[in-house]
């Protein structure tokens, strides 16, 4: 029996790590598939607002950042919009977001999971727009991406005094 190998990159090191993966591969594979799957092609963002046309899938977006001034603490985000890029098996899926601080610690509650559906061949986009993002103090936040329970994509935020 031979073993096919599927490289990815891992995170933002440039680092290559290599998973051993039976042939054949069973259908469907494993849900953990998901999370390699996603490190192949994809991206987390946040920006202040996006739109994917539903006729062509382009997408659209304003405003990409990863730091947020405030004069006062705790400060909340008025609105702003999450954006992923995920490959995943075909099929109904369920993307959850959790929002932590540089503890691990969750400083608010999670947005509503998305339902969606991946293709068989290509990846899927994923938006959240989210209301009154809550800061309780300066420093480094996370936003994380689950796929199933499986997370799979994250992004920091830098929250900071502004001057």
């Amino acid at each position: 029996m031979s073993f096919p190998e599927i490289s990815y990159l891992a995170g933002c090191t440039n680092a290559i790590a290599s998973l051993v993966v039976p042939t054949p591969l069973q259908h469907p594979p494993p849900r953990w598939i998901i999370a390699v799957m996603s490190e192949v092609q994809g991206f987390l963002f946040v920006c202040d607002a996006a739109h994917v046309d539903q006729a062509t899938g382009k997408l659209s977006v304003i405003g990409i950042f990863d730091r947020i001034r405030s004069k006062r603490f705790p400060f909340k985000h008025r609105s702003c919009t999450i954006v992923a890029k995920i490959a995943c098996i075909e099929g109904q899926h369920e993307a959850a977001f959790h929002f932590r601080d540089s503890s691990g610690v969750d400083f608010m509650p999670p947005c509503k999971p998305v339902k969606f559906t991946s293709p068989p061949v290509g990846s899927t986009t994923v938006t959240v727009e989210v209301k009154g993002l809550h800061f309780p103090r300066e420093g480094f936040y996370e936003i994380q991406m689950l796929v199933d329970d499986h997370p799979v994509k994250k992004t920091e935020l830098t929250v900071d005094r502004a001057g």
